[in-house]
C-alpha cells in the first residue's frame, strides 16, 4: 500500500481517481487527522463514489461508558451508518491512537 506523508487535494485526488488504495501517514495532531478525513470524503463523494467511514478504537473508547444512554445512540447511530453504506466504494478507516488514515477501495476495478 502507498504511503503519503501529508498528501496535498491533488495528491488524493490523483490516487482516488485512478482506484488505487493508500495510507495517510505522519499526521500531527486529531485536528489534522479530522481534516484529511473530510478532504478524503469529499473528493470521493466529487467523483460520484461512496465510502464508510470507519475509527479503529471507537469500541474500546466507549466500553466504560456502556451503562449510559448516549453511548447507546453513538453506538446505534453507527450501525445505521454502516446500513445505509452497504456495499461503498471505498473504506476510510482512521486510527486516532496512532494518528493514521487507511483508504482502501473496495470495488472490482
Amino acid at each position: 500500500m502507498i504511503q503519503l506523508e501529508h498528501p496535498s487535494q491533488e495528491d488524493i485526488e490523483e490516487k482516488i481517481k485512478s482506484k488505487e488504495s493508500f495510507l495517510v501517514v505522519k499526521i500531527l495532531g486529531l485536528k489534522e487527522l479530522m481534516k484529511y478525513c473530510f478532504l478524503i470524503v469529499k473528493i470521493i463523494q466529487n467523483n460520484h463514489m461512496t465510502c464508510r467511514v470507519k475509527t479503529k478504537g471507537r469500541k474500546v473508547v466507549a466500553l466504560p461508558f456502556i451503562f449510559l444512554p448516549p453511548t447507546w445512540w453513538y453506538l446505534g447511530s453507527q450501525v445505521v451508518h454502516d446500513i445505509f453504506t452497504l456495499s461503498p466504494d471505498w473504506i476510510i478507516t482512521r486510527n486516532i491512537f496512532t494518528r493514521k488514515i487507511w483508504v482502501k477501495y473496495c470495488k472490482v476495478k
